[in-house]
């Protein structure tokens, strides 16, 4: 009788394990399972058209508080857009956004919740510090620019590739990686960079000098190639950096540059015969011509919103009389964007800068005015803040004091 029950008892032993087993095997096959789910999810990264159109998509997310650089990765893998968050920048910040938006506008109110700019460089949307996002796209633009570079130069910066790396991966190593696929030799390398260990990245083909410079400007450096083409050299991005632009000076080119200066006031600006040359970051020449800095290239819900241009025979807003117009407790940046396309002008905010005021793009905010001229009316709705208004013709300029 001992033994049968003992015989039971193993044999109840072998069937919990049996048990057990099978239900270790579903628990790996399920692990199995979600890893393999979000391998087949993860997209990979596009470029040119492709690139542009993800960035306009709607998506809908819910953050909860995740750490910045998880959001941003997930966004990237999930919808094939790469995204590259600034070395300088705290990972692991908390950010905050839920809702439906097209993409680039999420990754900017993602950037934007923790005190940073989301910007577009090639194929690729860097997210930093204000400053250093303009200097990236700068440098970018200086290196486009450059007219002195040889044939064979200009062919090596201007050849387009894709990069990837693993978790852990060495700056200096990237940068060595792309410089021999080049056919160019690194010069002070070592001593210019210092080591570093970086998170997994795939960025699509772009050209070898947006991949340097978005590589070695999170160490604020640029570079500098030799005449034909063979060596390079990491250098430090001077303090008075900016890209030479000139425009025409119009028929008083003094006004204009009074004007520029008001609109750039870091900018070192001469005025030479029938033209005015500017030496600034991007983001000032973007202001002087009109176009908006943002990832999008557009009004995007980035930190600067700027509007399209408006039609050649618009009317200036100080001949347009507004009898009556009441909005009741609405959201300030559709009110502005509104009222700017009723009246053909072309808007520009300085949203990051009114951010840190403490001024947010959804404010509620309501207007109740009669017998008053479309140009007063934008000052009016900032009448109690420390902002500045300022209207010319159809362009509407908003910005901290």
């Amino acid at each position: 009788m001992m033994n049968k029950r003992l015989r039971q008892v193993r044999n109840g032993d072998n069937d919990m394990r049996s048990v057990m087993a099978v239900v270790g095997l579903v628990a790996i096959m399920l692990i199995l399972s979600t890893v393999i789910g979000d391998v087949s999810a993860a997209t990979a990264p596009v470029s040119g058209a492709a690139f542009r159109s993800k960035l306009q998509a709607e998506v809908g997310i819910s953050t909860s508080g995740k750490p910045l650089r998880d959001a941003l990765y997930d966004l990237s893998r999930m919808h094939g857009v790469a995204v590259l968050l600034d070395r300088r920048v705290d990972p692991g910040q908390p950010v905050e956004f839920s809702g439906t938006a097209p993409l680039i506008t999420v990754i900017e109110r993602l950037a934007g919740s923790a005190g940073l700019e989301a910007v577009k460089l090639d194929s690729v949307v860097f997210v930093g510090r204000s400053r250093e996002a303009d200097l990236i796209r700068t440098v970018a633009a200086v290196v486009r620019e450059n007219k002195s570079l040889s044939s064979t130069a200009r062919a090596k910066l201007l050849a387009r590739k894709p990069i990837a790396w693993e978790d852990f991966a060495e700056p200096r190593q990237i940068l060595q990686q792309l410089a021999t696929e080049s056919g160019i030799r690194w010069f002070g390398l070592e001593e210019a960079v210092p080591h570093d260990l970086w998170p997994a990245a795939d960025w699509p083909a772009m050209t070898l000098a947006d991949r340097l410079t978005l590589l070695l400007g999170q160490f604020g450096l640029s570079f500098q190639l030799s005449p034909d083409g063979a060596a390079i050299r990491p250098v430090p991005i001077p303090t008075d950096f900016g890209l030479v632009r000139d425009y025409p000076a119009g028929s008083d080119g003094a006004a204009k540059v009074r004007r520029f200066k008001e609109l750039a006031p870091d900018a070192q600006i001469k005025l030479v015969g029938d033209k005015i040359f500017v030496k600034a970051m991007l983001a000032d020449h973007d202001r002087l011509s009109g176009r908006a800095p943002t990832a999008s290239g557009s009004n995007g819900g980035g930190q600067t919103g700027t509007t399209g241009a408006p039609p050649a025979d618009a009317t200036p807003l100080n001949m347009i009389r507004i009898d009556r117009l009441n909005i009741d407790n609405q959201p300030l940046r559709p009110i502005l964007e509104h009222l700017a396309k009723n009246f053909k002008a072309q808007l520009r905010v300085d949203w990051a800068g009114l951010k840190r005021l403490g001024i947010e793009e959804n404010r509620r905010t309501s207007i109740h005015v009669s017998g008053m001229t479309a140009d007063k009316l934008f000052a009016d709705v900032f009448k109690d803040l420390p902002v500045t208004v300022r209207v010319d013709g159809v362009v509407v300029e908003i910005s901290p004091k």
